[in-house]
């Protein structure tokens, strides 16, 4: 790389399972559902039998 050259990189921080005990659960996000909960802490997430094959976009947007 040039010397002087910036680079600006975004880290995507994710997981598939996502489980908190319910004593914990104000220090993760608070009230909603357990996957708006979840994206109030995490930006990315793996849908778990994407492992195996790609799902349909439909799936993805599903999930936004």
């Amino acid at each position: 790389m040039e010397e002087g050259v910036q680079v600006k990189a975004e880290l995507r921080l994710g997981t598939a399972g996502w489980n908190v005990p319910q004593v914990c659960k104000e220090r993760v996000g608070g009230a909603g559902s357990h996957l708006e909960r979840y994206a109030r802490v995490l930006n990315e997430t793996e849908i778990n039998s994407s492992f195996h094959k790609p799902h349909r976009r439909s799936i993805a947007t599903d999930f936004a």
